[in-house]
């Protein structure tokens, strides 16, 4: 039994080594919390699962490619809540948000959620960011 769980604790710590793409930097983490929620647009109310495939990150400013933090999002009354802890302080931090495939409009066009923009918390903080999905005019 215990082979087995070195061979796959092994084999875990080597495909994480191996991904590509961003990076999550544990060495950057820190003690502030960003949360909030993101109104699930008429399109994609009656759905069941409408905030599945709702992506929230926090990278640094500087560099996007160093994603920080660790986002959980839940589905709740008609919209989806989401936090990310474990963020660093005093540094700028860039928030990525993607809507679900399943999320569009009305003219077949995806829909954005807003806003994309950098936020700078304090030690220990927690601030609220609540979202909004919307469609294109065209």
């Amino acid at each position: 039994m215990r082979r087995i769980l070195v061979a796959v604790a092994v084999a875990a710590s080597f495909a994480t080594a191996c991904a590509s793409g961003p990076q999550v930097s544990s060495s950057r983490g820190g003690n502030a919390t960003l949360l909030g929620v993101v109104a699930v647009p008429e399109s994609a109310q009656g759905q069941a699962n409408a905030c599945d495939g709702l992506g929230i990150t926090a990278a640094l400013a500087e560099d996007s490619n160093i994603l920080v933090g660790r986002a959980v999002v839940r589905q709740s009354r008609g919209r989806c809540s989401y936090q990310i802890s474990g963020l660093p302080s005093g540094q700028e931090l860039k928030l990525n948000v993607q809507a679900p495939a399943s999320w569009t409009c009305a003219n077949g066009s995806q829909v954005t959620v807003a806003p994309n923009d950098t936020v700078k918390l304090s030690n220990m903080e927690s601030r609220n960011r609540d979202l909004s999905a919307a469609c294109s005019a065209s």
